[in-house]
């Protein structure tokens, strides 16, 4: 009986060592934080529409797969919202592509990105616009919802290896030098 206690014991110990994950559980959240990596590093370089959008559907599948292979946690939440930001910066992005300057807090997906992510807005003036509300350049929306992609990205990464992250900030980070092409 005592001998397992002692292995017990032994178990927790080297389980809370390795962050309690299983080597599956390590695997696929590994996978998942390189895969969105690529998206954070395609951005700091210089990527079309169309490269990006190939880059967030790979990523998204090895999150799926990490989703499903973590408990609920601060990890599989840090993986989370890293791909929703890479995914929300893609459809502002894409309202870019169509024709779009600014998003606008009463319209459209700016109503939920502007909220989500804090983004500061501008007063449309007397423009037509005033009913819509506030507004933000979509390419600073793009900047600042990258820039809190990476923040949670980079609190995965720190409980990866089992370091504590600093607390969550406001998600009005610095922005990130990007350039968006068109293409």
């Amino acid at each position: 009986m005592k001998l397992r206690s002692i292995l017990i014991a032994l178990s927790l110990v080297l389980l809370s060592a390795c962050g309690g994950l299983s080597s599956q559980q390590k695997e696929a959240a590994n996978k998942a934080i390189t895969s969105l990596r690529k998206v954070h590093a395609a951005t700091e370089v210089g990527v079309n529409y169309m490269q990006y959008g190939q880059l967030l559907i790979d990523a998204k599948a090895e999150v799926n797969n990490a989703e499903g292979a973590l408990a609920q946690g601060d990890l599989r939440s840090e993986i989370r919202s890293a791909m929703d930001a890479y995914s929300d910066a893609g459809q502002a992005w894409g309202l870019k592509i169509k024709g779009s300057y600014h998003i606008y807090e009463k319209a459209g997906p700016g109503s939920e990105l502007i909220s989500k992510y804090s983004l500061p807005t501008m007063d449309p003036g007397d423009s037509g616009s005033k009913l819509l509300g506030g507004q933000i350049e979509i390419e600073t929306a793009i900047q600042s919802i990258w820039s809190t992609a990476r923040d949670h990205l980079e609190r995965a990464e720190s409980l990866m290896k089992g370091i504590k992250p600093p607390l969550k900030n406001s998600n009005t980070g610095g922005l990130i030098n990007t350039h968006l092409s068109k293409n």
